[in-house]
């Protein structure tokens, strides 16, 4: 009935200096998410100004929007290898990775992400969604915690780490992450139906009764009338 997360679409795009025309045209464009019109101004920059690695990291992102995998990973590599530390880059070739599939590189991107900067709970919370894909839930809390400690402008971490809590069952620490989530109004039609799950699971079964139906409302209103009607028949049938 539920499932893990997919990978936040948090990209790491620079700042750019407004102080020059193509620049801000690019950034236009992007914003606009006119990304061939993106790749276009780029590909013009870049033969202008062949070590700009900030640029580099960009045209990849835009270029992973585009479906062009090949050439957003040659992107970030050539911007890595002019800027050894640039954090960004290792994160944005990170999520590029876990788009392929590729769990394992995708982690040593992270932790290198990590290394660099150790207070970008970005890569933390992409640690965390791959350690929940490997079902490593010890190591998911692990990482979720880490964001939540850190105070981060990323209250979704509670929910992710109520759901590691509830694959765990630890249905009480789940009930109480899902709780913030809701508190602080970042919740999903899944977060009310885990918290009923973990009602049932610790028997307050007037709170899972009331969290299920919500949940099915939710998924009702965003046009899941077949969860909805699951629940439906699930709650009518107690």
């Amino acid at each position: 009935m539920f499932g893990i997360p997919s990978f936040a679409k948090v990209t790491a795009l620079t700042p750019i200096p407004s102080s020059m025309q193509e620049v801000i045209d690019i950034k236009q464009a992007v914003e606009k998410e006119d990304f061939k019109r993106a790749l276009t101004l780029l590909d013009k920059y870049l033969k202008e100004n062949p070590n700009d690695e900030q640029m580099y990291n960009n045209r990849g992102l835009v270029n992973r929007n585009l479906g062009n995998y090949n050439k957003a990973l040659n992107d970030f590599n050539t911007a890595i290898k002019l800027d050894k530390n640039y954090y960004n880059a290792y994160y944005n070739r990170a999520n590029l990775r876990l788009l392929q599939g590729n769990l394992k590189l995708a982690k040593k991107d992270l932790k290198k992400a990590i290394e660099i900067n150790p207070k970008y709970v970005v890569a933390y919370n992409s640690l965390g969604l791959v350690a929940l894909q490997e079902q490593d839930y010890e190591e998911a809390v692990k990482m979720f915690s880490q964001v939540i400690r850190r105070k981060s402008k990323m209250p979704f971490a509670y929910d992710n780490r109520g759901i590691a809590y509830t694959f765990m069952e630890q249905y009480k620490k789940g009930i109480s992450d899902f709780s913030k989530t809701i508190q602080l109004g970042y919740y999903t039609p899944q977060t009310y139906y885990l918290r009923g799950i973990c009602y049932i699971k610790t028997e307050q079964y007037n709170k899972a009764y009331k969290d299920l139906k919500t949940s099915a409302e939710l998924f009702k209103q965003a046009g899941n009338h077949k969860v909805y009607k699951k629940i439906m028949d699930l709650l009518n049938n107690k």
